[in-house]
């Protein structure tokens, strides 16, 4: 009888979590704060509909992040006026982030999903679903 599955993680990869870990607290202190400028720099933009970010205080759980955490942690969603089209054009202005599907990565990550995991979605659902939301992670 098996009793056991799954991926065991190496002694170099348990080394480099392990290294990873002793100054992660300073890196996501920066990406907080970094992300907490960029929400406020797009909240003020004029192409800009939405920004959410829980940092911001119109955001409507900021107060309750407040309470249960000591940050507000590195992802900024936004949506930018008008079309899809308008989206890409804006992401084309961008020059630190890279495009990725997935925003688990250490560099600063673009991500559309409407460009991206939703692309397979037939676009009169997407329609339905709404605008064009981007994240970035840092």
């Amino acid at each position: 009888m098996h009793i056991g599955c799954g991926a065991c993680a190496g002694p170099f990869e348990c080394y480099l979590a392990t290294r990873g870990l002793k100054t992660l607290a300073l890196r996501m202190e920066r990406c907080a704060s970094n992300a907490q400028g960029f929400a406020e720099i797009l909240k003020s933009h004029p192409k800009i509909d939405n920004v959410y970010y829980p940092g911001l205080k119109s955001h409507p759980g900021h107060k309750l992040q407040k309470q249960q955490s000591s940050g507000f942690g590195a992802l900024v969603a936004f949506e930018v006026k008008g079309s899809y089209k308008n989206a890409l054009k804006f992401c084309s202005y961008l020059k630190v982030p890279t495009f990725a599907v997935s925003l688990g990565g250490v560099e600063t990550l673009l991500s559309i999903p409407r460009h991206l995991t939703h692309k397979c979605v037939p676009e009169a659902q997407r329609k339905v679903l709404g605008k064009s939301t981007l994240f970035l992670s840092n």
